[in-house]
């Protein structure tokens, strides 16, 4: 091969080059302008959400609260009850028991009066 050929062919594989390197660019640079738009529309999108969200978060908060006061509540009134009905219980069997013993006591009077009516 003489050196035109060889010459002409390196030019035409340099400006191939140079073309190929400048398309190549052009679609980084559109990629990267196409990424740029991307996260601004994703962090549009996260503001949107995060704004929404709060209001909704803050309504969960309040309706746990309030949950949270009402079994306070419900549990303070079980167990009042539960002492209640323990107290209540303990005075039953008291009076079950006393009331028995003087019941034996009413039953045993009764029978002496009823024997000592009969012997006479």
């Amino acid at each position: 091969m003489d050196n035109a050929s060889l010459y002409q062919g390196l030019t035409f594989l340099c400006w191939t080059s140079v073309v190929f390197l400048i398309v190549v660019g052009v679609f980084i640079v559109k990629v990267l302008f196409d990424f740029s738009k991307l996260l601004t529309l994703m962090n549009q999108t996260a503001e949107l959400v995060r704004k929404s969200a709060e209001p909704i978060l803050n309504d969960v908060t309040e309706s746990v609260s309030i949950i949270n006061n009402l079994v306070k509540r419900t549990e303070s009134n079980v167990n009042r009850l539960k002492n209640i009905s323990t107290k209540l219980s303990k005075f039953a069997v008291t009076v079950l028991s006393k009331s028995s013993a003087l019941a034996g006591v009413i039953a045993k009077g009764i029978f002496s009066i009823i024997k000592s009516r009969f012997k006479k």
